[in-house]
């Protein structure tokens, strides 16, 4: 996983420096967080109307072309974190990650057997947490920054899938500017450090840390991908199938 790392810092380092390289040609839908919204709507979490464009609920992670984005309030980005580290679904890459632990007997090293599954699942669930918490939530909060992925949804393939990876380093600000993902890369990094006080000790150190940033920041760029290219109407399709099944 050590490419993953070199992979992560390059991109640390080369895409600040380049930020208007990566920020697509202006769209004319291309939507822009709304600055202000009806006090009523602030407490709705459904699909707003407003002058005949639609607006995004406001906790999706996903604002796709022609919807209308509410700006995020401080309050906004501790639920839309939160909601992260208690949707079921997020289980999955836990258990995935545990499971090539035990397999590989990789880091963190707890072993092999039912007891050392048990602690890798628990480790990577509260790593999990510590990143959504402080990439999504407590970061985007300092550093004014907007944790939703905006989907390009037009141009070629090419195009879409370099600005999907791309959005693991870019993301916009609350007024709607693009500026370096301070707030992500900030929040796995710190995240990715905080192994070191729940790590078995031949696990806690610097090699770990960094090979768990780049897996982090990787596993971003894999998941924009997912969510650029998967086809709009599966994607809102499997988005009501999660809904009915959480009841939300």
């Amino acid at each position: 996983m050590r490419f993953l790392s070199w992979f992560a810092l390059l991109g640390c380092f080369l895409l600040p420096l380049k930020a208007r390289a990566f920020q697509p040609d202006p769209l004319p839908d291309a939507p822009l967080p709304h600055q202000k919204s009806d006090p009523d709507t602030q407490k709705k979490d459904v699909t707003q109307t407003s002058a005949g464009r639609v607006y995004a609920p406001r906790y999706d992670r996903v604002v796709f072309p022609g919807e209308l984005a509410h700006r995020l309030t401080v309050r906004d980005k501790f639920i839309f974190a939160a909601r992260q580290t208690i949707e079921p679904i997020n289980l999955t890459p836990a258990i995935i990650s545990a499971g090539y632990g035990e397999y590989s007997n990789g880091d963190p090293k707890y072993g092999t057997g039912s007891g050392a599954f048990a602690e890798r699942f628990g480790a990577a669930v509260l790593r999990q947490d510590s990143y959504r918490l402080l990439a999504d939530g407590f970061m985007p909060i300092l550093l004014r920054e907007d944790p939703r992925y905006y989907r390009l949804g037009e141009g070629t393939l090419a195009r879409r899938f370099f600005y999907a990876v791309g959005q693991a380093f870019m993301t916009r600000t609350d007024s709607g500017r693009t500026v370096p993902n301070y707030a992500g890369l900030l929040g796995r990094g710190i995240a990715s450090s905080l192994t070191y006080t729940y790590y078995p000790a031949p696990s806690a150190n610097a090699r770990v840390v960094l090979d768990t940033f780049g897996t982090s920041v990787a596993g971003d760029a894999g998941l924009n991908i997912l969510r650029e290219l998967t086809p709009e109407e599966v994607f809102k399709r499997l988005k009501q199938l999660h809904l009915r099944v959480t009841g939300e």
